[in-house]
């Protein structure tokens, strides 16, 4: 398959994007998207398993399926209340099928994410090694 020109800047034919919603729950575990309203993701379309809340703000976040080859990764908070939050990806592992957030706020202090926050992990990846 030809790529174009510049091949390294176009996309590859096996490569995925994979979303896993949460909903923050305070200093509790997050629990999965909601399917309904503005920040809807359907069970089909969210990779989101289970999380294990570390310590304040860091989360250790499950998924059903990973890619075996990470290209970038970013987390997304959406704050229907105007509160700013930022996630950080801190690390992954394949294997474990496990992706280790963070959440803070502006002056860059940990911070649980609450109720009213939606989480989002957004991974892009390649479905093969080759």
């Amino acid at each position: 398959m030809e790529r174009g020109t510049y091949p390294s800047h176009s996309l590859h034919q096996d490569q995925v994007h994979m979303v896993a919603g949460m909903i923050g729950a305070a200093a509790a575990v997050m629990t999965t998207e909601l399917t309904t309203g503005d920040y809807k993701l359907s069970a089909r379309d969210n990779f989101y398993s289970s999380n294990t809340r570390t310590s304040q703000g860091l989360f250790v976040v499950t998924l059903k399926d990973i890619p075996p080859v990470i290209l970038d990764a970013k987390v997304e908070v959406f704050n229907a209340a105007g509160t700013t939050l930022y996630g950080d990806v801190r690390s992954w592992s394949l294997t474990a099928k496990t992706v280790t957030i963070s959440i803070r706020d502006d002056e860059g202090d940990v911070q649980d994410p609450t109720t009213d926050d939606h989480v989002r992990l957004v991974l892009l990846g390649r479905s093969s090694m080759v």
